[in-house]
């Protein structure tokens, strides 16, 4: 699939969110006092010390960074990436009935505690999952899950919407395209990483 036709689908997935977020946000809520363990394993896929701990096991376990780097540097990636664009974007968690609120540049400028767009738990789940993705194919629907189940969290918390968590899929996908021919060499048929 070529970048232009990528860009498009991201685009239409990013709109389509926007549209939907007064929908999923009126719809979809769980009190945080329901959380269950499952919610909490979601969650802290989003948690970048999460990955440095699997970079490490990584590391360790092949006795070269081969797998560390990618992973450590593409989910750290996506989640800085995700806070920069927060402070540009500079749109607010949702409020307390889903209003959409914009922070004027004038108003703390530097503090991206408030802002929601893009979630960067969301983009460092997405960023390692995208990443693994790409070192282990067969893994791709485990990691994949898990990533989405960081983002319904996120939304299910009322912590973001919809289109906040699509943002991050796309903000991690873009550090991952660049992480991943910085440091992923292509795999021969028949070899293995692990």
């Amino acid at each position: 699939m070529t970048l232009l036709y990528r860009l498009i689908i991201a685009l239409v997935a990013l709109a389509a969110a926007w549209a939907l977020d007064g929908v999923v946000f009126r719809d979809g809520f769980i009190d945080k006092a329901q959380r269950d363990d499952w919610q909490r394993l979601l969650r802290v896929t989003g948690y970048l010390p999460t990955w440095i701990a699997v970079a490490a096991a990584f590391a360790l376990h092949d006795r070269a960074l081969r797998r560390a780097v990618p992973l450590l540097v593409g989910a750290t990636g996506a989640g800085l990436a995700a806070e920069v664009l927060k402070l540009l974007v500079r749109r607010e968690r949702p409020g307390p009935l889903g209003e959409v609120v914009f922070r004027p540049f004038s108003e703390d400028l530097f503090n991206s505690a408030p802002l929601g767009m893009p979630s960067s738990h969301a983009a460092v789940a997405f960023g390692a999952a995208f990443i693994l993705c790409r070192l282990h194919p067969r893994i791709a629907p485990v990691v994949l899950l898990m990533a989405l189940g960081c983002g319904m969290s996120r939304i299910l918390e009322r912590s973001h919407f919809l289109s906040d968590v699509i943002g991050a899929a796309i903000v991690a996908e873009v550090v991952v395209l660049a992480v991943a021919a910085a440091f992923v060499k292509p795999r021969r048929r028949g070899s293995r990483l692990a």
